[in-house]
């Protein structure tokens, strides 16, 4: 049986073949068998296209493995990055070794190219990715933010389109950038793109201001019962506290609590003990 590699970029004439592999894995509901979906992930990102890494056996796609581009940044310096996702084999083909051809293509993609490869494999894929030499950063705790006070400066409002992200100070991006830490390059139509244009779930994109003073953007979604999951926040480290204290609802927070975000983490929250 010939098993090759290639690699192409998404569009439209990959979703047929993309559509047909995903039904041998995923449950019907899943956002991966829509084309809406496929389209915003792989398509729509202002960073650039989705590079789908894939294997044949003949014309059928029996696994695939896309790299959506992310841009990265430290004290202002720019690194490309791509995160590893909807890594995926066809399941009569299991034994053929497919993720080992599929990680040693990508890995030769990006290299040539000079971009980090990132990803968030689950509990089965970890020992593989491990074996590539992943790095691997802390575990996560679990936390739960502190509820906002009665009469508390800190201050929320919702963001929803890309005019009003646009809106927000020059200086405050100009902030981001700067930031000690590898991170994500935050910009308003990133965003937008990922948040307020995801067709799977509704996040909510939150303005943060403390008497006047804008801290950064907090982004949060429903999780379970009660509960909000904070899932992202886009602001000087300093200013995760001041996020956190202002959570309306009962807010999980996981984080490795290491470092300054870590400190701000802590004092903004109480740990949990699972």
């Amino acid at each position: 049986m010939d098993i090759r590699t290639t690699d192409v970029i998404a569009d439209d004439s990959r979703l047929p073949s993309l559509l047909a592999l995903g039904r041998t894995y995923y449950p019907p509901d899943s956002p991966v068998l829509t084309e809406q979906f496929l389209r915003w992930l792989y398509m729509d990102n202002p960073s650039g296209r989705a590079t789908l890494v894939v294997a044949q056996s003949d014309d059928l796609w029996i696994g695939v493995i896309a790299l959506v581009p992310v841009p990265l940044e430290w004290r202002g310096r720019g690194q490309k990055a791509c995160m590893a996702v909807n890594v995926l084999t066809h399941r009569d083909f299991r034994g053929q070794k497919l993720f080992v051809r599929m990680i040693n293509h990508a890995r030769s993609v990006l290299e040539s190219e000079g971009r980090w490869l990132l990803g968030h494999p689950s509990d089965n894929a970890t020992p593989g990715w491990k074996r590539q030499e992943m790095e691997f950063r802390d575990p996560l705790r679990m936390y739960l933010a502190k509820f906002k006070l009665p009469f508390s400066s800190v201050r929320k409002r919702r963001v929803r389109t890309l005019s009003e992200l646009r809106d927000i100070p020059d200086d405050f991006w100009a902030e981001l950038a700067a930031r000690p830490d590898v991170h994500i390059k935050y910009t308003p139509e990133f965003i937008a793109w990922r948040f307020l244009d995801a067709p799977h779930l509704e996040y909510a994109v939150s303005a943060v201001e403390k008497r006047g003073e804008f801290l950064g953007l907090c982004v949060s979604r429903r999780f379970r019962g009660p509960f909000d999951l904070m899932v992202d926040f886009a602001g000087p480290e300093r200013a995760l506290s001041g996020f956190l204290s202002g959570a309306m609802r009962p807010t999980l927070v996981a984080h490795p609590a290491m470092g300054t975000a870590g400190a701000q983490v802590r004092r903004g929250c109480w740990k949990l003990p699972v």
